[in-house]
């Protein structure tokens, strides 16, 4: 017998030993057991990987020290890739934290002051008019959006996919 000839061996002797004796009721019914046991670990670590992955992405983009509390708001209300810019955008649009732009050169400066009067005119005709979006919801302060959040999630939600929104009493 040569030692090709034992592995062989060995690897059929493993296999019998995974294979159950009888395939009786009893033994079906503890491998159905198993089976659902180990389905429910699979499922508690996709989970838990996946609740990692968020707390990861909430890292990498710098927000690590909103709090428990403020990072659990924040990953509940974000939609959408987990990128920095947009984990900074909604934390931003939550009043977390502020975004600090870098400094434009003069013409993207001259081209930003043209867009904000031609934007200004155009909420004005708007909030005039009892209609909310992106823009004028800009203009607000953290403190107001995060009341109008409180008060209004479905709006909020409306406004955050870039619709217009009848603005409520009051707003």
């Amino acid at each position: 017998m040569s030692d090709d000839d034992l592995d062989l061996d060995l690897d059929l002797e493993d296999e019998e030993d995974e294979q159950p004796k009888q395939n009786g009721p009893k033994q079906l019914r503890e491998a159905l057991r198993r089976a659902r046991e180990r389905a429910k670990q699979a499922d508690e670590f996709q989970q838990k990987a996946e609740r990692l992955e968020r707390e990861l992405a909430v890292s990498r983009a710098g927000l690590s020290d909103l709090g428990e509390k403020r990072t659990a708001a924040l990953l509940k209300v974000h939609e959408g890739d987990l990128t920095p810019e947009a984990l900074k955008q909604t934390a931003a649009d939550l009043g977390f934290i502020t975004i600090e732009e870098d400094e434009p050169d003069k013409g993207e400066q001259a081209a930003e002051a043209h867009a904000r009067a031609s934007s200004a005119a155009q909420r004005a005709g708007q909030a005039a008019s009892g209609q909310l979006n992106a823009q004028v919801l800009a203009n607000w302060s953290h403190e107001k959006k995060a009341a109008f959040l409180k008060e209004f999630p479905r709006e909020w939600e409306a406004l955050k996919r870039g619709d217009q929104v009848t603005a409520p009493s009051g707003w």
